[in-house]
């Protein structure tokens, strides 16, 4: 028997986990590294919801192009260390 405690598995298992203002910061430099992505998912935006208001709920099944460019980094990259 290793002698953890259940504080110590608690903290493993907070460090393991990212913060979400850390993912958005992964998927914007992501999206740098390609610079038509940022473009692309900007004039769908536009088109599905317009440059006057924000990004509602009920416009998230028509922002294809947004969701898979959100995606995209998750897929390529662990999100727990090895």
């Amino acid at each position: 028997m290793i002698g953890l405690q259940t504080n110590n598995v608690q903290e493993l298992l907070t460090a393991t986990v990212d913060n979400p203002s850390n993912a958005v910061e992964w998927v914007l430099a992501e999206m740098l590294n390609q610079p038509m992505l940022p473009q692309k998912a900007i004039e769908e935006l536009n088109i599905v919801v317009g440059i006057n208001r924000w990004v509602q709920e009920s416009d998230l099944s028509r922002l294809n192009y947004v969701k898979a460019c959100i995606k995209r980094p998750f897929d390529s990259i662990p999100f727990v260390p090895f």
